[in-house]
C-alpha cells in the first residue's frame, strides 16, 4: 500500500475534523433542509465567497450565534487552519492582507517559541510621498508638496491602493501596470523639465557655472542622488545611446530608483530600507558610513530623535489613529462655524509630537493627557483670528470645538489643561475623523477601538443587511442604535456599539455637550461610565500595548506579523516598558532584529 506524504496525510485529518466541526455546529440550520439565511454549507468548499464568510464567521467567534453548542478553542482553531489551508490552495492568504493582521493568534505572538523571525525576499515600491520628496532632491527644490486641503504631493502615478483603515505603505500591495506606467513615465518627464527649470539644479545659470568648474555631469550627480554612491562605467554606458535629457527620465524609470529591494540585505540595502523606515527624505551617504562604523541599534537611536525621525512617528500616529481623516469630513453646517479641519489635524500632530519627543509612557499618555497644543488668537499674518471670525458671522469660534472661551485663548499657540477631556480620543481631529455631515458615528469609533486598540476584527455589512439607521431627527442616537440589536445585526455590532457609546460626550464636531435634543446625553457603557474613564481603562490594559506594538509593526515593517515573529514582538515590548513606556526604543528593538535584517 502506497503511504501518503505526511502533510497530505495531516490535511486529510483535519478535513475529516473540519466535517465533524460542520455537522456538529452548523448543519442544524445550514444543511439542504433548512438554510437559515440562505445559507447552506453543504460542499460550501467550492464557493469561494462562502468560505471567505465562513472563516470570517468563525474567526469573530460570531458562529455558532450566543446561545447555541459552541466548540471548543482547539476545535475552532482547527477549523480555522482547514479554513486557511483551503484559501491559502487557492491563492488567497488571509492574515497577510492589509487590515487583516488582527486575524493572528494574539497569544501566540506574545509567547516565545523556536521560529527563527525573518522576512521573505521583496522588492517593494517606494512610498508616494517619499517618491515625492525623492523627486525635489533630485530637482534641487520643493515641487511636490502639500499645498491645502485636497492637493497633496503624491503623484497619480503612486497611489496609494490599501484598504480604508490600514497603513498605507504595504509592500505587497503597490505594483505598476500599464496606466500607471504611462503616468509614471509623464512624472519622469516632469521632474526632468523641473531639473532644468529656472529654479532647478540644472538652470541656465547653474550649467554655465558648473561647465566652468568642469563639474557637469547631469547624469552622474542624479544618480549620485538617487544612489549615495558615484555611477559606474558600466552604468553610465547603457545610458550612452539616449540624449541628456533622456538619460534622466530613463534613471527615474529604473526599477532600482522605483522599489527597494530587500534580497540580500547588504549593505547597500539595508541602508535604502533603513533610510526610508526612518525618514520620509530616504538614506543619505552619511547613513552609509555610519552603519559602517558603528552599532546598528546607536544609529537608529540617534536618527529617530532627528525631526525627521520624529516626523516618520508622527506620521505613524497619523495612520493609526486616523485623525488625519478629518479633512475629508465635510460638514453642511460650517456657515455658523468656523470650521478648520486642517488646523485641527496640526494640533493632534502637535500633541502627537510632544509626546514621542518625552518618549515616557507614551501610549498611556496618548491616550490620557489632558494638555493640549491649540492655535492662537491671530495668524500668521498677525491678524486677529477672532475679529476675522466675527466678520464672518460665524458663531462658533475656532477655539469653541474644545470648549475654550475667547477670553482664555492667548494670542499665539498655546497649551491648554481640558478637564473634560483625555488623549487622542477625545481630541476634535479624532472625533471629527469619525463623524459625519451631521452625526457622530459612534459605530466607527467602536470599530476603531475594537480594531486597533482590542486587536479584534469587525467584518464589513453582508451586502443583503440593511444598514440605515432611523433618520427619525426625534430620536438620540442611542435610541436609533437599537435597530442593531436586531439578531441579524448584534453578531458583528457587539463588537463595535458598546466600544464607542461613551464617546458620545462630544458632538459630530468635537464639542463637549451634556445634552441631546433637549434630554440629557448618555456616555455610559458597558465597559466604563463616561470616556475619561474609559480612555483610563484602555490605557492601563496589557493587552491594547501589546496590540499597539503589533500595528508599530505592521507600520515599519509594511506587512502583518506572523509567528514566526513572536520573539520580536517579545522584545518590543521589553524594550518598551524596560525604558519606561519608550515607543523609541520599541522601534530600535524591531529595526535591529531578525524580522526586519534578515531575508529568506
Amino acid at each position: 500500500m502506497k503511504l501518503l506524504p505526511f502533510f497530505t496525510l495531516y490535511f486529510v485529518i483535519v478535513s475529516l475534523g473540519a466535517h465533524e466541526f460542520i455537522e456538529n455546529y452548523c448543519s442544524r440550520c445550514h444543511d439542504n433542509n433548512k438554510q437559515k439565511g440562505k445559507v447552506n454549507l453543504v460542499d460550501f468548499e467550492k464557493n469561494l465567497d462562502m468560505v471567505f464568510d465562513v472563516y470570517d464567521q468563525t474567526i469573530l467567534e460570531i458562529m455558532p450565534p450566543e446561545g447555541k453548542k459552541q466548540p471548543s478553542s482547539q476545535e475552532r482553531q482547527k477549523f480555522i487552519q482547514y479554513l486557511d489551508k483551503i484559501l491559502q490552495n487557492k491563492g488567497h492568504n488571509r492574515k497577510v492582507q492589509p487590515g487583516l493582521g488582527n486575524y493572528v493568534d494574539h497569544k501566540k505572538l506574545f509567547k516565545k517559541n523556536s521560529l527563527q523571525p525573518s522576512t521573505e525576499k521583496r522588492i517593494w515600491r517606494l512610498d508616494p510621498s517619499a517618491f515625492a520628496e525623492l523627486a525635489n532632491k533630485i530637482i534641487g527644490y520643493p515641487v511636490y508638496r502639500d499645498q491645502r486641503q485636497g492637493v497633496s504631493k503624491e503623484n497619480p502615478a503612486f497611489n496609494y491602493l490599501t484598504p480604508k483603515h490600514t497603513f498605507k505603505d504595504f509592500s505587497s500591495v503597490h505594483m505598476f501596470e500599464k496606466t500607471t506606467t504611462e503616468l509614471l513615465l509623464a512624472y519622469a518627464k516632469d521632474i526632468t523639465e523641473h531639473l532644468y527649470s529656472n529654479r532647478g539644479r540644472f538652470s541656465s545659470r547653474n550649467v554655465t557655472l558648473l561647465k566652468k568648474q568642469n563639474s557637469y555631469d547631469p547624469l552622474g550627480n542624479v544618480y549620485q542622488t538617487i544612489y549615495n554612491r558615484p555611477i559606474s562605467s558600466a552604468q553610465r554606458k547603457s545610458f550612452s545611446d539616449l540624449n541628456e535629457r533622456s538619460q534622466i527620465v530613463a534613471l527615474i524609470m529604473q526599477v532600482e530608483t522605483l522599489f527597494k529591494y530587500e534580497v540580500e540585505m547588504n549593505d547597500h540595502e539595508l541602508a535604502r530600507s533603513l533610510g526610508y523606515a526612518l525618514s520620509e527624505f530616504g538614506p543619505d551617504s552619511q547613513l552609509h558610513k555610519e552603519l559602517a562604523h558603528r552599532p546598528l541599534s546607536e544609529v537608529i537611536k540617534e536618527r529617530l530623535n532627528r525631526p525627521e525621525g520624529e516626523a516618520r512617528i508622527v506620521r505613524f500616529m497619523r495612520e493609526y489613529f486616523e485623525y488625519d481623516r478629518a479633512a475629508d469630513v465635510f460638514k453642511e453646517e460650517v456657515d455658523d462655524y468656523n470650521y478648520s479641519p486642517l488646523v485641527m489635524i496640526k494640533d493632534a500632530d502637535i500633541f502627537c509630537r510632544d509626546i514621542i519627543k518625552k518618549d515616557k509612557n507614551v501610549l498611556r499618555q496618548l491616550l490620557t493627557s489632558n494638555s493640549y497644543s491649540v492655535q492662537g488668537n491671530f495668524n500668521s499674518n498677525h491678524i486677529k483670528i477672532a475679529q476675522r471670525n466675527r466678520a464672518n458671522k460665524y458663531k462658533t469660534q475656532y477655539h469653541g470645538f474644545y470648549n475654550i472661551a475667547e477670553e482664555d485663548v492667548h494670542k499665539w499657540r498655546q497649551y491648554y489643561t481640558l478637564q473634560n477631556r483625555a488623549g487622542i480620543l477625545t481630541h476634535p481631529a479624532w472625533l471629527i475623523s469619525f463623524s459625519d455631515n451631521e452625526h457622530n458615528q459612534v459605530i466607527q469609533r467602536g470599530r476603531w477601538i475594537s480594531t486597533k486598540l482590542l486587536g479584534g476584527y469587525v467584518p464589513n455589512a453582508p451586502v443583503e443587511v440593511d444598514a440605515q439607521l432611523s433618520p427619525d431627527p426625534k430620536l438620540t442616537l442611542r435610541e436609533k442604535l437599537q435597530k442593531t440589536r436586531d439578531s441579524e445585526c448584534w453578531a458583528c455590532h457587539r463588537h463595535m456599539d458598546e466600544q464607542g457609546l461613551n464617546f458620545e460626550q462630544f458632538d459630530f464636531f468635537g464639542k463637549f455637550r451634556t445634552q441631546e435634543l433637549g434630554k440629557p446625553v448618555e456616555v455610559h457603557s458597558k465597559f466604563a461610565k463616561d470616556p475619561l474613564s474609559y480612555a483610563h481603562k484602555l490605557a492601563s490594559s496589557k493587552k491594547v500595548h501589546q496590540v499597539f506594538l503589533r500595528h508599530v509593526f505592521r507600520f515599519f515593517m509594511g506587512r502583518n506579523e506572523t509567528e514566526y515573529d513572536a520573539n520580536t514582538l517579545i522584545k518590543m515590548e521589553a524594550a518598551y516598558h524596560k525604558n519606561g513606556g519608550s515607543l523609541k526604543s520599541a522601534i530600535v528593538s524591531l529595526l535591529t532584529s531578525k524580522s526586519f535584517t534578515r531575508r529568506k
